[in-house]
């Protein structure tokens, strides 16, 4: 079964586009509620929605962007407190002192991410508690 690639809004508006630039733009297409609408304002309407789209887009890219460095500055931060010895999350959390915007969920995603890259290694531990996971420099 072949793959199909999605349709998107920005496809059916440019075609709409080629669609209604090519014969008479001055052409009443319909009338709605009093009012004509031309082929001229079909293809102005599909290329302002085409901008709006594009717009979207870039500001969704550049959110993601800023969000990701975000996360790379965390991620350099629990690298940095890792030791050759091994470390609870907890140990990791309080070590970086950061307030409470920095959770344990997001102690614990990084690391993780740490332990896929090869920059760390995870190792089942004793605790006073009982059995965590513990986590040092590789």
């Amino acid at each position: 079964m072949e793959k199909t690639k999605k349709i998107t809004k920005a496809m059916i508006l440019s075609t709409i586009e080629m669609y209604f630039s090519e014969g008479d733009s001055t052409e009443v297409l319909a009338v709605v509620d009093g009012i004509e609408i031309t082929a001229n304002d079909v293809v102005m309407f599909a290329a302002k929605a085409q901008e709006q789209i594009a717009g979207k887009a870039k500001k969704a890219k550049e959110y993601t962007e800023k969000k990701k460095a975000k996360g790379d500055e965390l991620r350099d931060a629990v690298a940095s407190t890792l030791t050759e010895e091994f470390q609870t999350r907890e140990d990791i959390l309080a070590a970086l002192d950061a307030g409470e915007d920095i959770t344990i969920a997001k102690v614990g995603a990084r690391l993780t991410s740490l332990v896929k890259a090869g920059i760390a290694v995870k190792e089942e531990m004793k605790t006073v508690t009982g059995r965590k996971m513990g986590y040092k420099l590789a």
